[in-house]
C-alpha cells in the first residue's frame, strides 16, 4: 500500500520566496518610475523648446508685415514662468499668453525682459542669449538670438 503522507504533500510558497518575489518586483518598478519621469522631464523641455521657438518666429513675422502699424515682440513675465506675444514695444499690449509646465522655467533671460522685433526688418532688440531649464537643473535648452533676429539653439 501505498500511503500519502499529508505532511510532504502540501504544496505552496515559503515567506522567504514571496519577500524575494515581492522586493524583485517593487524593485523594477522604481527603476522604470524613475525612468518614466526622466523621459516625461525631457518631452516637457523640448515641447516647451518648440512652443517659445515658434512664438518667437511668429513674432517676428507679425512685425515684418508690420501688422496693425506697429512692431511685435515677446515679453517674459519676471517670475520666469509665462511669457507673452505683444504688439508694439509695451508689455501691456498682449495679443496671446503662454504659461510653461510645472517643472520648466526661464533661467536666463533678456535684461529689460523682452525681445521686440523692428517693424518690417524684424531685426531683434535682443542678440544674445536666454536659457530654459528643468527645475531638477539636469537639463537645459539655450536659445540665441542673432542680430537678424532668427533664434536658433
Amino acid at each position: 500500500m501505498n500511503y500519502l503522507n499529508t505532511k510532504n504533500s502540501v504544496k505552496g510558497f515559503t515567506i522567504l520566496e514571496l519577500m524575494v518575489s515581492v522586493g524583485l518586483i517593487t524593485f523594477l518598478a522604481s527603476l522604470s518610475a524613475t525612468g518614466y519621469a526622466a523621459m516625461r522631464e525631457n518631452m516637457q523641455l523640448q515641447n516647451s523648446t518648440n512652443e517659445v521657438r515658434e512664438t518667437i518666429q511668429l513674432a517676428q513675422n507679425k512685425a515684418m508685415s508690420a501688422e496693425a502699424g506697429e512692431s511685435a515682440g515677446i515679453c517674459f513675465d519676471y517670475n520666469k514662468k509665462n511669457y507673452y506675444l505683444v504688439r508694439g514695444t509695451d508689455c501691456r499690449n498682449i495679443l496671446s499668453s503662454f504659461a510653461l509646465p510645472g517643472n520648466i522655467y526661464f533661467s536666463e533671460l533678456p535684461p529689460d525682459h523682452k525681445i521686440i522685433f523692428a517693424k518690417l526688418t524684424g531685426e531683434s532688440s535682443y542678440t544674445n542669449t536666454f536659457t530654459l531649464s528643468v527645475y531638477s537643473g539636469e537639463e537645459q535648452v539655450q536659445f540665441k538670438m542673432n542680430s537678424n533676429g532668427l533664434s536658433y539653439e
